[in-house]
């Protein structure tokens, strides 16, 4: 290598300050200085001047590397045996633990390498990190360097602070020839990581078809499992690597294997929203409804973390949109609550139950309001109050009858007068305190509200509940006291709900022009809005003191108007 004029020049500049009888600590550093810069050129006149005029060859620099370690790092093999000569020491460690032997590894300078451990350097020295030098080459995929301390007897299976191999590092880089290299001198294929991490996986991790296919070749387990249970397949499936799963596919990986929670290959994909991955495996015909432990499927994994065009495809290929933990929770639910809207809005528009509930009687937009997601909330009430609409147009409109039909429909007519007959005699909405549960669902189910069931339904929950409780594992007999115990709380959490329906029934359902009059009034922007947060969450809703106002003004004219506009004839008879 040419020397530098102005290096030289320095040098000699730095050589006669320290000729000087008075060597002061500051002349010293300059030195040592130009002796790190002078090894690091690899400038080995310039160096032997500075080491015959006392600069120090253990000197280092701010990262704690020496005059030897800087010469190995640029493959200085003169500079590297001036140094040696001048007893620089072999073991030496930078800031990072690292010796000159692992350095010149790390670099891949192989006849730097043979002079060290020529010179008696330790094949086995780890950095702070647990690397050795055959660690270093072989994730640095230097072939050669790896050979030679593969021959001078490195041990191949020595691990770093993760518990990682020589040929996991390879692996996990893609580095084949290195890889190869191991292999064929009896690295173990089948050694773990701290977290139970094959070679293979590694590789499959990173996306290295080449090594993957090599290593599979050369006998590694397809079904070997991490300490989460993760197959290579499911290895490759959580990172996205489409062309890694097709190849382990192809060498016979298990599709449905399963890691500890019961996640399948496609249900990681899912989760972490690789939309190709997921594609490419309901085309393999990996299974869209198998569940995991907490009963999330793919479709209800992929919600759950906002991943919209995953849901999509799953959603093409004909993925269950009702398929739902134990609790009831579904792929709908996942999404609103954690406050992913489009993808609840192409859940809802797909066909997603919105007022769908949990065990607990939670629906989507409830657990969306819970957690926060106002936006979420309301454009889900839209989306079905658009429905709810939607569905009474349809169910307004006249439906036109076949020709062969046309003979029914006087009698389809005088079917549907016979099933609401006006006036309708309102239903007591509790038969008696011994006949709650009947009661409940008998007085409901009239042609105003139509929640008879569900009302009914909640009834008996709330008595069961209150029969088990007060039995007290079977000790006690249960009586009156017990029902009407567990009435009083039925009343106090929907007796203003139940009054203002047994009310709407008595006021609307009396007349035709009554009806009539409720018909109007349905048409109302404001009413629609308060009956359908009212159907939804099964309380009466109405915070708009004016809106309120004014809804009692119309109802009170609409059926002043419709009752003084044509006599009724029921009330004729009368």
């Amino acid at each position: 290598m040419a020397i530098r004029p102005e290096l030289l020049c320095a040098a000699h500049e730095v050589a006669s300050l320290l000729r000087s009888t008075d060597v002061e600590d500051s002349k010293l550093l300059v030195a040592n200085a130009a002796l790190l810069e002078s090894c690091q050129a690899g400038q080995l006149e310039v160096a032997l001047l500075l080491l015959e005029q006392r600069a120090q060859v253990q000197a280092s620099n701010k990262t704690g590397s020496t005059a030897l370690m800087l010469a190995a790092h640029g493959g200085h093999q003169e500079v590297i045996a001036l140094l040696i000569r001048y007893r620089a020491d072999l073991e030496s460690k930078n800031n990072s633990g690292s010796t000159p032997l692992m350095v010149a590894a790390h670099e891949g300078h192989r006849d730097a390498v043979a002079l060290l451990l020529e010179m008696g350097c330790d094949l086995e020295a780890t950095n702070k990190d647990g690397f050795s030098a055959l660690m270093l080459a072989a994730q640095e995929g230097h072939q050669q360097v790896a050979a030679l301390l593969v021959e001078k007897s490195a041990r191949l299976e020595s691990q770093n602070e993760d518990g990682f191999t020589a040929l996991m590092l390879a692996a996990a880089k893609g580095q084949h020839a290195a890889v190869a290299l191991l292999v064929d001198n009896g690295a173990d294929l089948e050694a773990k990581g701290d977290h139970d991490t094959t070679a293979l996986m590694a590789a499959a991790c990173e996306g290295h078809q080449a090594v993957v296919s090599y290593l599979v070749d050369k006998g590694a387990d397809l079904e070997a499992r991490n300490k989460d249970g993760f197959t290579v397949l499911m290895a490759a499936a959580q990172e996205g690597h489409q062309e890694v799963i097709a190849k382990l596919l192809k060498k016979g990986a298990d599709l449905e294997a399963k890691n500890q929670d019961n996640f399948t290959a496609l249900m990681t994909a899912a989760q972490d929203g690789h939309t190709e991955v997921v594609a490419f495996l309901v085309e393999m015909r990996a299974d869209m409804e198998a569940s995991s432990a907490d009963g999330f499927t793919a479709l209800i994994a992929a919600a759950h973390e906002g991943h919209e065009q995953a849901v999509a495809v799953l959603l093409g290929r004909g993925a269950a949109l009702e398929a739902a933990h134990e609790d009831g929770f579904t792929a709908l639910m996942a999404a609103a609550q954690q406050g992913y809207g489009d993808v609840a809005a192409l859940l809802a528009k797909s066909g997603a139950d919105v007022g769908w509930e949990t065990k607990d009687g939670a629906t989507a937009i409830s657990l969306a309001r819970a957690a926060g997601h106002r936006d979420t909330a309301t454009r889900l009430e839209a989306l079905l109050l658009h429905a709810s609409r939607q569905k009474a147009r349809s169910l307004a409109a006249p439906k036109a009858l076949p020709v062969e039909d046309s003979r029914d429909l006087d009698e389809l007519l005088e079917g549907l007068g016979e099933a609401h007959p006006i006036p309708e005699h309102p239903r007591p909405w509790r038969v008696n305190d011994r006949a709650a549960l009947i009661g409940h669902a008998a007085g409901y189910v009239t042609k105003c509200s139509g929640e008879g069931i569900y009302f009914a339904a909640k009834s008996g929950r709330m008595c069961a509940e209150r029969i088990v409780t007060n039995s007290k594992n079977g000790t006690h007999m249960i009586d009156e006291y017990d029902l009407k115990e567990y009435i009083r709380e039925w009343d106090a959490k929907y007796g203003p709900t139940c009054l203002v329906l047994d009310l709407l029934q008595k006021v609307f359902y009396t007349t035709d022009a009554d009806r009539k009059s409720y018909v109007e009034l349905c048409e109302e922007e404001y009413v629609q809005q308060v009956a359908f947060d009212s159907y939804l969450y099964k309380t009466v809703q109405g915070n708009n003191p004016i809106g309120d106002l004014k809804l009692g003004w119309k109802t009170m004219t609409s059926l002043w108007k419709n009752n003084n506009k044509q006599p009724d004839p029921m009330r004729t008879l009368v």
